[in-house]
């Protein structure tokens, strides 16, 4: 499924273009992808270890510079913006965060209106009101003034969000964000990735979990470094798609309208 496009916004639409990546040894990530992804819109990234499905996210991200093809934002390769433009548009939380010790939960959130800073990177009233937003709404606020050292893992996933939600990006890359957090703030944190897209972010988010996946308004399965399937939840979980990429059969039902996903 490609998402309509939006040229009046530059920032609308987020692409890979035939990439291919390569990590050291040769051994190829990701063979041809091209996917497109949309502002407010929220893209499920799912398939087996290994598959890609990082490597992909980094590439969007601009982290990690493709073999060949090339990432896009508004039609516009990535390796042309400074990282610094870069990080105003687009945020990356990845699987496991890192959180610079002996800091206050607040000093490290702050950190990330670090794009929007004047020269002598003072905060003005803007960012301090971003960044006690975010730290509200990924509740974090109530610990604010503790280190991370102090924190558990599910807390520091959270500070992490904070801290890319405090960038206030055009686009939310997040990898496997569930990671460490229990019932209730996994919960939270895919609530808060559906508000995200609806208030006109676009959201990418790596799952592990399908019935995760199923909450998107897109899946992309990843298999082997390409993209085996590119569609609506209920279309693209489709019992023997899951099989053949993942090696295990299963059952696929239907609750409240939406796509559930059970082991048989």
């Amino acid at each position: 499924m490609i998402p309509r496009r939006h040229p009046e916004r530059p920032d609308a639409e987020l692409a890979l273009e035939g990439v291919r990546h390569a990590h050291p040894g040769g051994h190829e990530a990701l063979s041809g992808v091209a996917i497109r992804f949309e502002r407010g819109s929220w893209t499920g990234i799912v398939g087996p270890n290994g598959a890609g499905k990082t490597t992909l996210l980094s590439v969007a991200a601009g982290l990690l510079r493709p073999t060949a093809g090339r990432a896009t934002l508004g039609g516009r390769d990535l390796r042309r913006f400074s990282r610094r433009a870069l990080a105003r548009r687009i945020a990356v939380v990845p699987q496991r965060p890192v959180l610079p010790p002996g800091f206050t939960v607040r000093a490290v959130v702050a950190m990330g209106r670090a794009p929007h800073l004047g020269f002598f990177g003072s905060e003005r009233a803007h960012d301090v009101a971003a960044v006690d937003q975010a730290m509200r709404r990924t509740e974090v606020w109530a610990f604010r003034a503790r280190t991370v050292d102090e924190l558990s893992g599910g807390e520091a996933q959270r500070v992490a969000l904070a801290r890319a939600l405090a960038q206030e990006p055009a686009w939310l890359l997040l990898d496997e964000p569930t990671t460490h957090l229990d019932l209730r703030f996994q919960a939270d944190v895919l609530r808060f990735a559906r508000q995200a897209a609806r208030d006109g972010l676009g959201v990418v988010s790596v799952l592990h979990d399908l019935n995760h996946a199923a909450r998107c308004d897109r899946v992309a399965i990843v298999h082997r470094g390409r993209i085996v399937a590119d569609a609506a939840p209920e279309a693209a979980l489709e019992a023997g798609r899951i099989e053949a990429a993942f090696g295990t059969a299963v059952r696929i039902a239907r609750s409240d309208g939406r796509t559930v996903v059970l082991p048989v």
